[in-house]
């Protein structure tokens, strides 16, 4: 789902209806997340509160005005009590980053080393001449050096 466009109108609801979550029903809702709208309305669907269905409603009419129609209706299938969230978003959350056989996976790039820590490697002149060449290899997500 694209980023929405918020109007102070639906911000200033959205705020509402998390503070009626936070009150009533001690769900808390980072508003700092990348889409917290999705949150909101994932909380709202399980709290099966009327008041609160009612003001998620009103979010949503509110994003419709500065919105596609499309974003909108398919954020208001959202509120469906029938409604279940695909297997990748249940598994791992809305906007995990990478993806492994259904697990977050960091991003495991060593950092640069300084270059006064660094050895000295050696040339290809000064390689043993009997050493074969080495490769890493990935191998079910594990890096074997080969």
């Amino acid at each position: 789902m694209t980023d929405l466009h918020l109007s102070p109108e639906a911000m200033r609801l959205m705020i509402q209806l998390r503070r009626l979550l936070a009150s009533d029903h001690d769900v808390h809702v980072d508003m700092a997340a990348e889409q917290p709208w999705v949150q909101l309305l994932d909380a709202t669907r399980e709290c099966r509160d009327r008041k609160a269905d009612m003001m998620a409603e009103a979010v949503c009419e509110a994003l419709s005005r500065s919105n596609p129609d499309s974003l909108v209706n398919a954020l208001r299938a959202r509120l469906r009590p029938g409604f279940s969230p695909p297997l990748h978003e249940r598994q791992v959350g809305f906007r995990p980053g990478k993806v492994y056989r259904g697990q977050r996976v960091r991003d495991e790039q060593p950092a640069a080393p300084s270059p006064e820590a660094a050895p000295v490697a050696p040339g290809p002149e000064q390689a043993q001449p009997d050493a074969p060449p080495r490769r890493v290899l990935v191998y079910r997500g594990q890096k074997r050096v080969v």
